[in-house]
């Protein structure tokens, strides 16, 4: 009610929805719980989801809370989506800000995906030449990638879409040589070209690293060598993270992330296992969402270390990183 007593209309919580429409990928990134976990089956869902049950949980999402973006992606390869045309014909029924981010090895049906064209498209990569790309994007053809980077252009082109295109470069302290061979062979293809600092994730390996072991997991030498390529180390960073006031995780309260069956898991880095899983989207109301987030036992450790802060502020990267 207002001063006046008349009723005012409800206001909707913001929410960016990160979907993974397929559930797995075809690479083994050591800064990726793909790569880095040996055992990924109690990890990730396999199969994909059906254009039928996106369809259901973007008109639930709609109606009960201010849909920000829609992510077609998150730990796993949305291109390997038998149907992904379909999948974002229906995507952008519901919003005018769908989002995909791949590693672009395999392109399927490039002018399909330009039809019904996400508002943005990302390619992210490490390096201009193999050598250097496969130590991040293990088990990736950085030549395969470039090819379908420009059949994705022309494709872009020839339909007319209206899509932001854009390399995502990630800096290790290794790739520096290829950067700007990157850049150039992007910016002549049309697209947008950003750089990152590399991380490592999910939330689950950092706490391990950081001496907690209920997860069950192990730190490997592969880990403990994707490491030492960082820019920062990982220490360096999560104590660089302490030093930014305390606040609210915008991953918790900000984001919804779902399997291919519409389950709902914790946050957008952590895993798909099964200690996360809160639940069906489709069963449960935005407000039991973040109540039975609040009830894992995950996210005390991860405020306390700080982890969060690691995930979205690039900035403390900015100040420390040796590149």
């Amino acid at each position: 009610m207002d001063i006046n007593g008349d009723a005012q209309p409800e206001v909707l919580p913001k929410i960016t929805f990160y979907i993974d429409v397929f559930g797995f990928c075809n690479l083994r990134c050591p800064s990726c719980p793909v790569g880095n976990i040996g055992n990924t089956s109690g990890h990730f869902q396999k199969g994909f989801m059906s254009p039928e049950l996106l369809d259901a949980v973007l008109t639930k999402a709609n109606a009960e809370c201010d849909v920000d973006m829609i992510g077609l992606f998150n730990w796993t390869e949305p291109l390997l989506h038998p149907d992904l045309p379909a999948v974002l014909r229906v995507a952008s029924r519901h919003s005018d800000n769908v989002m995909v981010s791949s590693n672009l090895n395999r392109l399927r049906d490039p002018y399909g995906i330009m039809q019904h064209a996400p508002a943005r498209f990302r390619v992210s990569v490490s390096g201009f030449n193999q050598d250097v790309y496969s130590r991040a994007h293990r088990e990736g053809n950085i030549e395969q990638v470039k090819l379908n980077m420009r059949t994705l252009a022309n494709a872009k082109r020839e339909t007319g879409a209206n899509v932001d295109l854009e390399v995502l470069y990630h800096r290790y302290n290794y790739n520096r040589c290829d950067e700007a061979e990157m850049r150039s062979y992007a910016e002549s293809l049309g697209y947008r070209f950003e750089t990152c600092w590399a991380m490592y994730m999910p939330a689950e390996k950092i706490l391990t690293y950081r001496g907690r072991d209920e997860f069950g997991l192990i730190i490997s030498e592969h880990d403990r060598e994707l490491l030492s390529t960082l820019s920062i180390d990982l220490n360096s960073a999560l104590e660089a993270a302490k030093q930014i006031p305390h606040s609210e995780c915008v991953l918790f309260n900000n984001q919804i992330v779902l399997d291919v069956n519409a389950d709902v898991y914790l946050c957008c880095g952590t895993t798909s296992a099964f200690s996360n899983k809160i639940g069906n989207y489709l069963d449960l109301s935005i407000s039991d969402i973040q109540l039975k987030k609040g009830l894992n036992n995950l996210c005390g450790p991860c405020m306390v270390e700080r982890v969060h802060q690691y995930f979205v502020h690039q900035d403390i990267f900015a100040r420390s990183a040796e590149y």
